[in-house]
């Protein structure tokens, strides 16, 4: 057998986009190196693979020396099962269920995809849509490497920078979220960031995807003028005390109390999730008895995660915050949102043609890759995911093709053809080569049987 070619995390179709990164006054000016304390990188095989032409540069193609049909019909199907059995990881998460395996190759394959979403979003319209004249990245940044340090929603910093950073901390947690969720399982989900060593659980965390899951809960934000309103319409109906701006009503004993009612719920739960004695409470910083001494104040991150209740005051903001995390947060931020994104993506690709491909990325990269908290990036994968599930149905899709075609299918159409035969015939000719998903969630190519099924019975299940 001949010799198993070198491991190289990058796709040949991305060389001009990704292998800027061997420029090392590039990589110098850009600040993208690696910290010489960097967890250490695993070699992927990924040669021999890529995703056709990608979008914007053309319709992805399955053909020799590209990654077949299919084997993308393979990767969907072990993304759905992998996304699936972490799902009911959620079950186990208090009592440290293990994170299934996902195969080094699949992790490659997984890598490709999001080299091609970037890929994708590296063109002049994107960078005009959402540069806001801001100075980009370069896209030097590759699988492995440490993503800069950023912060959402920064109306006078550049959307696109963001959402490309984003995108690469989502690849990177494809191979290092497993370990991180591991290490904050260990320490119960502190977000006392000095429990962890530096390469390690948040240090981690933060090094490779540039941000960071929450690992507490916000039990009450006192500059919500919402929540502001709804306090005071309260009192006024019970004869309390109204009050006259966000920082008076955060002083409150009133604050403090509603805070402390809905920590103590949280607290509860968790210690009895993960059935922890009361001495382990204590160490973990989550026992009830501590909620009655004053609600400590927190600066800054390096202060959270140190007592069960905590109230943050920091540029305009004004929140309490209960120590325990919401888990099936974590295990979306962490292991689920990377898989299903890129799940979606693949979809996508499998299911559009050129017609209709540029437009479902575009919405792709508006609406599933958001410039939001890191929470809520998983929130919008899964979210844009339920909106898009019945787009790649097959019966969607014939009806899709159907309206399409009308023309064509009308000039068949003969009232005294029971069976439908030619109208089978070029809606046939209409659907072929196309894939969809099936009832069971299976995702495959549409049949000839499917077609003559959908024909004579538009309301039939497949």
């Amino acid at each position: 057998h001949p010799p198993p070619p070198p491991p190289h995390p990058i796709m040949s179709i991305f060389k001009r986009a990704l292998c800027a990164v061997k420029d090392k006054r590039s990589v110098r000016n850009n600040r993208f190196h690696q910290h010489p304390k960097s967890p250490s990188v695993p070699e992927l095989d990924t040669t021999g693979y890529t995703i056709g032409g990608g979008w914007p540069c053309g319709v992805p193609v399955f053909g020799e020396g590209d990654l077949t049909m299919d084997e993308c019909l393979r990767l969907e199907r072990v993304l759905t099962e992998y996304d699936d059995r972490l799902g009911e990881q959620l079950k186990k998460a208090g009592k440290g269920g293990s994170i299934p395996p996902l195969s080094k190759n699949d992790v490659a394959l997984v890598v490709q995809l999001y080299n091609h979403m970037l890929a994708s979003y590296d063109s002049a319209e994107w960078c005009e849509r959402d540069n806001h004249g801001q100075q980009g990245t370069g896209f030097t940044l590759i699988p492995g490497q440490q993503v800069p340090n950023y912060y959402a929603n920064i109306h006078s910093q550049s959307i696109h920078r963001r959402k490309v950073l984003s995108l690469a901390g989502l690849r990177n947690l494809v191979i290092y979220g497993p370990e991180i969720y591991k290490e904050l399982q260990a320490k119960l989900f502190s977000s006392d960031p000095s429990l962890y060593r530096h390469d390690q659980g948040v240090h981690k965390m933060r090094y490779f995807t540039g941000n960071a899951v929450d690992l507490d809960t916000t039990v009450l934000r006192a500059t919500d003028g919402v929540t502001l309103k709804i306090v005071n319409m309260m009192n006024l109906k019970s004869g309390l005390r109204e009050f006259a701006s966000s920082e008076e009503f955060g002083n409150s004993q009133q604050a403090a109390e509603i805070a402390r009612v809905s920590t103590k719920e949280l607290l509860d739960r968790f210690a009895k999730e993960h059935c922890l004695t009361k001495s382990e409470s204590r160490k973990r910083r989550v026992d009830l008895s501590d909620l009655s001494k004053s609600i400590p104040i927190a600066r800054s991150n390096s202060d959270r995660g140190k007592h069960p209740l905590w109230r943050y005051v920091n540029a305009g903001q004004d929140s309490f915050h209960c120590n325990v995390p919401c888990v099936d947060d974590v295990v979306g931020a962490l292991l689920r949102a990377p898989i299903r994104a890129a799940k979606v993506y693949l979809r996508l690709l499998l299911t559009h043609k050129e017609e209709t491909l540029n437009e479902k990325i575009a919405d792709f990269l508006e609406y599933c890759i958001v410039d939001a908290c890191f929470n809520q990036k998983w929130r919008a994968v899964e979210e844009y995911d339920k909106a898009i599930e019945k787009e790649g149905s097959i019966v969607g899709i014939l009806q899709r093709l159907q309206q399409e075609n009308q023309i064509k299918l009308m000039e068949v159409m003969d009232d005294d053809d029971e069976e439908y035969t030619l109208e089978k015939s070029v809606m046939w000719s209409c659907v072929e080569g196309n894939l969809g998903r099936d009832s069971s969630g299976t995702f495959r190519r549409i049949s000839q049987e499917d077609v003559d099924l959908w024909v004579s019975n538009p309301e039939v299940v497949i």
